[in-house]
């Protein structure tokens, strides 16, 4: 694993709630602004501009049925 997603995975399981990633006052913008996110243009994904890297093919149409391949 990357250095940044360990650094992520570490700063949003904190046990203590006020040093948790997210959890302060500015907690969007700190977790916007981690180095992990750096590639991620927010402006463009909020206008949903930006194309998801994998999209399903989903099998079956059914409620219960969750199948993809």
């Amino acid at each position: 694993m990357s250095y940044s997603l360990v650094s992520l995975s570490f700063q949003f399981l904190t046990k203590h709630p006020a040093k948790r990633l997210g959890c302060g006052e500015n907690g969007e913008q700190n977790i916007k602004d981690h180095v992990f996110f750096r590639h991620i243009n927010w402006l463009k994904l909020i206008s949903r501009e930006v194309q998801p890297p994998f999209k399903p093919k989903i099998v079956s149409i059914h409620a219960g049925d969750c199948s993809v391949s």
